[in-house]
């Protein structure tokens, strides 16, 4: 037979009510302990932050040991946070990491007016701070120092602006032009990674925030913009890390690049060259980027590593170019780029010099015109690695010289410059040239950095074109017959049999 269930006797009962008021006590005993122990800097829970774990890395560069924080790179989701900073704030500083990138720690990122932004730095003095590598102040001079406010204002500011916590890499000016890209941003970042080696060879992205200020001239943040693109393909950045700039923010660790329009990257070897360039023809080529570059060489090593991340990350063939593969199919295979569909310094004669080469020598000419402003990013980059030899007009797409092969061959038409130095053209051979200047033309803005990596770039003079005529409708009108013996000389083209035997 079944037991009866014993029913709670009131003593029972009693006994209960007592357990549990006394673990009601014991609870509010510890939320009230715990509310003791909080902070007495309260925030407020509606402010938005950016959470991001860290751990402390030692990493080096060329003369000291620093440390930073950085292994998580992934963009952690924003978040409201009431916690105090375990360490206590001491102030704004400013610390050049390499001769590429300075870190500014504990600083504001706000509009000064309804144009340009602005950095404020919090110390007890409310001093301004100012980098020590900047190079060039021509533009965004309030990017390379701050605007000192007192300490307390620190609290102040960060209750009601975004704290961003971890490593952010601001990304400004981040032109769609792709030249501009390249020398006007991506430079002092490729000199970083290379003195800092902050890319392990198994990462994910350098930094795991960064963001675009919306400057004036500047167009707001596409995601398929070519320079986001770029970065993203190097690992410096990766799209869901974008952070919009268009209000004020605050951040614990801001890298900023410390050189603007580095166009002209001179490795050790081109100093000189350059510097005798202007003494002989007035040439402006060290005047953008600041006379500092003239003792600062650029290492032609960072510019390799910065094209062997893009080849890999892209599928892009790597390898120098072989002589089978350039004379497969009879003769090298070119590839020219007329501009065609640019509001300015298209190449009115390309067709015709296309035509005089086909005729006369072993080789085949593809030519592109205006469909190029259709090619997205990747597809860019794939056809400047695609061929062996190219043929163009100055311009911006010259920076996807970036991806070519090693042992490509580049003429480039360059514009009426202020200088009157130029490529000898009577020489037929490398051998008869007194200095590389009279085989190759004058250093410019994007052989700057082609002929340190392996490239051969020449350059060759229009005839009647300035480069400043902006948005003119006229062409550049170089002479066929001239631009295809330049072309046919610095390749090194083989005559035609039936050419041969009509000369």
């Amino acid at each position: 037979m079944t037991e009866p269930v014993a029913l709670a006797t009131p003593r029972r009962k009693a006994t209960t009510w007592i357990g549990l008021v006394t673990l009601m006590i014991m609870v509010q005993i510890t939320f009230t302990r715990n509310q003791c122990q909080t902070t007495d800097f309260v925030v407020d829970d509606k402010r938005p932050q950016i959470n991001n774990a860290s751990t402390n890395s030692t990493i080096h560069n060329n003369t000291t040991t620093l440390t930073t924080l950085t292994t998580d790179r992934t963009p952690p989701e924003p978040t409201a946070s009431s916690q105090k900073p375990q360490q206590p704030f001491t102030g704004s500083k400013i610390t050049p990491l390499s001769l590429g990138v300075d870190l500014f720690e504990h600083v504001c990122l706000t509009k000064a007016d309804s144009k340009d932004m602005v950095l404020l730095s919090y110390t007890e003095e409310a001093v301004d701070l100012h980098s020590t590598l900047n190079y060039h102040k021509k533009q965004v001079d309030a990017l390379h120092g701050t605007q000192g406010r007192p300490l307390k204002q620190w609290y102040t500011d960060t209750q009601k602006w975004p704290l961003i916590q971890g490593d952010t890499l601001l990304a400004q000016p981040l032109f769609s032009n792709p030249g501009h890209c390249i020398s006007d941003y991506m430079m002092p970042l490729i000199r970083d990674r290379y003195e800092r080696h902050t890319l392990p060879k198994t990462s994910s992205p350098e930094y795991p925030h960064w963001l675009q200020v919306h400057w004036r001239h500047i167009k707001p943040y596409e995601p398929h913009h070519y320079c986001n693109q770029l970065l993203q393909a190097a690992d410096f950045v990766q799209e869901q890390g974008y952070l919009p700039s268009s209000e004020p923010a605050c951040f614990e660790r801001l890298f900023i690049p410390a050189t603007e329009q580095l166009r002209y990257p001179f490795n050790q070897e081109m100093i000189p060259i350059a510097k005798e360039e202007m003494e002989l023809g007035g040439h402006k080529l060290l005047i953008i980027g600041g006379a500092n570059l003239t003792v600062t060489p650029y290492p032609s090593e960072a510019l390799y590593e910065f094209r062997q991340t893009l080849w890999h990350n892209l599928g892009l063939k790597s390898e120098p170019w072989t002589e089978q593969e350039i004379q497969k199919g009879g003769g090298p295979h070119i590839f020219f780029y007329n501009r065609f569909g640019s509001k300015h310094r298209h190449w009115n004669s390309s067709f015709e010099v296309a035509e005089i080469l086909e005729h006369g020598y072993h080789v085949k000419v593809d030519i592109v015109g205006a469909e190029w402003n259709d090619f997205n990013f990747t597809q860019q980059a794939a056809q400047y690695n695609a061929y062996s030899h190219i043929v163009t007009v100055h311009g911006a797409h010259l920076a996807n010289l970036i991806f070519s092969r090693p042992r490509t061959q580049v003429v480039e038409i360059v514009p009426i410059v202020k200088t009157r130095l130029r490529a000898n053209e009577s020489l037929t051979r490398r051998q008869d040239a007194s200095n590389p200047r009279d085989w190759y033309g004058p250093l410019g803005w994007f052989s700057a950095f082609s002929r340190q990596v392996g490239i051969e770039h020449f350059s060759l003079h229009a005839e009647d074109h300035i480069h400043n005529i902006a948005r003119s409708n006229k062409g550049m009108d170089i002479n066929a017959t001239r631009a295809a013996a330049f072309i046919a000389s610095r390749f090194g083209l083989q005559l035609r049999r039936e050419t041969v035997a009509n000369v």
